[in-house]
């Protein structure tokens, strides 16, 4: 048997999705080449493991809208991303920024180190059309947005009667994966709506486990904090 001593370089390895990047974002573009809309909207969830990005944003357009995955890299100080979007490849390529409230209260991204780690992202970008749309360049911004933990107060309208009843959850979103975020509440039922501001509304789906019936129908609700809030968390 040999004995010997010495010593080890060895390191941990870096935990999946523990970047700065990991998180929910809301991404504007702004196209600079004359093309209709103006302005096309990307959100979803990226997940940061060293220098790797991946993840899943889906782009809201009335022309070209669809998910795809995202995949790129980004050192701190630029950030690469490519999403192929259906029809449509997305190239991003900017830098981190930091975040402030214009003289009319939008959200801007301008483009420096932030002493709060990073809040927005602005650069320029390249859509390639692959069977949708037309292909353009233009410039682009992202703000990550606050996990959503909410009050949720509203009314319940069952679809078949008509009939309604109360409506009131906790909210509670955990850690994002890099394609969704797991979203649990005090409500034993599904939802799926949009969120305005302070108000959310959509359809449910409830379905009975050993108590009443299942059902279906529409929802309105109203948030504590409105959503524009969630997009300024370091601005408070």
């Amino acid at each position: 048997m040999l004995a010997g001593c010495g010593s080890s370089n060895s390191s941990s390895p870096t935990k999946p999705g523990s970047g700065p990047f990991t998180g929910n974002w809301q991404f504007a573009l702004t196209n600079t080449t004359g093309a209709n809309p103006p302005v096309s909207k990307e959100a979803g969830f990226l997940a940061q493991t060293g220098k790797q990005v991946d993840g899943t944003l889906t782009f809201q357009s009335s022309k070209c809208s669809g998910s795809g995955p995202v995949s790129g890299t980004s050192d701190g100080k630029a950030v690469s991303l490519i999403v192929n979007q259906p029809g449509l490849d997305v190239k991003l390529t900017g830098a981190p920024g930091t975040e402030s409230l214009d003289g009319t209260g939008t959200l801007v991204c301008t483009p420096g180190n932030s002493t709060s780690g990073i809040a927005c992202l602005s650069g320029t970008c390249v859509l390639i059309a692959r069977g949708c749309g037309k292909s353009e360049s233009g410039t682009w911004n992202a703000f990550q947005v606050q996990p959503l933990n909410q009050i949720l107060s509203g009314t319940f309208t069952q679809n078949n009667t008509g009939n309604t009843s109360t409506l009131s959850a906790t909210l509670s979103q955990g850690p994002a994966n890099g394609t969704s975020a797991t979203l649990t509440g005090g409500a034993t039922v599904t939802l799926t709506g949009t969120v305005s501001g302070s108000t959310m509304g959509g359809s449910y789906n409830l379905v009975a486990a050993g108590c009443g019936k299942s059902e279906t129908g529409t929802f309105t609700a109203t948030l504590v904090k409105p959503i524009a809030g969630l997009l300024q968390p370091r601005l408070k």
